[in-house]
């Protein structure tokens, strides 16, 4: 082949190239946002704190697409990442995980997303106030949240999630005394629909007595790698279907046969690795 025919294969395989590209839906950049796949919305990096171009990308995307998901990688640290443009409807789930060590994430928007039905945080510090622990509000309509690896600054307020079925957490924070949280009223309490709670190796040291209050189709809670040393006598009180309770590896020590006497539908308790002492407290426990 000689030096003109090479030439016009490779500008005729250019020009292939960028026929396919332009054909390819929402194959696009736009500053430091980028959005790929047919169908579904698989990634958009934000790699500095200039949210606007992600948002007209991640907008110029679901227009020309019918994507069912967002997802998020945090490339930098201390990100407060602000969801201000409209989603489309057939977007239902969110993923915004933490690409950096010590990725930090403020999540808030102008105006509620109701159509995410999932939201999933991997590998960030989740940085709330009082004033921010209401943070997933603006999904109201969410039936899951996973958390994996994340730690939160304190614990979240979900009790304005009427459709939560579910909860995932699972934490890799180092506990000590200085960053225990407790565990209130303002978590999970009167949420009838869920059914599903998994908050283990959260630092929790402490539960409200009346934190889990008419979570009356709540199945499974699993407390499982935390801290906690007491549990008041009527914590579970309202548990009626709770099929598992898991408080593996806590610091109980002494734990009443009342906090478990209305669990009509328990199956499996599980207290293995905590310093249970030998005390008549605990004597029903050897009796069973």
């Amino acid at each position: 082949m000689n030096i003109l025919n090479m030439n016009i294969v490779i500008v005729l395989l250019i020009l292939c190239i960028f026929s396919y590209a332009a054909t390819e839906p929402c194959s696009v950049l736009t500053g430091h946002a980028e959005c790929l796949g047919g169908g579904v919305l698989i990634s958009c990096f934000l790699v500095d704190t200039n949210i606007t171009e992600i948002e007209e990308t991640i907008s110029k995307c679901s227009r020309e697409s019918n994507y069912t998901e967002l997802e998020i990688n945090l490339q930098v640290p201390n990100t407060n990442f602000v969801l201000a443009m409209d989603l489309p409807e057939s977007i239902t789930l969110i993923e915004v995980a933490g690409e950096v060590e010590n990725s930090s994430l403020q999540l808030t928007a102008n105006r509620p997303h109701v159509s995410i039905t999932k939201v999933k945080v991997i590998n960030a510090v989740i940085l709330l106030t009082e004033h921010t622990r209401d943070m997933f509000d603006i999904f109201p309509n969410v039936e899951r949240i996973v958390c994996e690896g994340c730690t939160f600054s304190m614990l979240p307020s979900l009790i304005a999630l009427s459709s939560l079925n579910s909860i995932e957490y699972s934490g890799t924070t180092q506990c000590d005394q200085g960053n225990l949280v407790h565990m209130d009223d303002l978590f999970v309490r009167g949420l009838e629909e869920i059914t599903q709670i998994k908050w283990s190796g959260a630092c929790v040291g402490s539960v409200s007595e009346t934190a889990f209050r008419d979570l009356v189709n709540l199945e499974m809670l699993d407390l499982s790698n935390n801290q906690i040393s007491d549990l008041p006598d009527d914590v579970f009180l309202t548990l009626y279907e709770v099929v598992t309770i898991d408080l593996f590896d806590n610091n109980i020590s002494n734990i009443s046969t009342s906090a478990f006497q209305q669990l009509h539908s328990i199956e499996t308790i599980s207290l293995t690795d905590n310093p249970l002492m030998c005390s008549c407290d605990n004597s029903w426990l050897y009796l069973q």
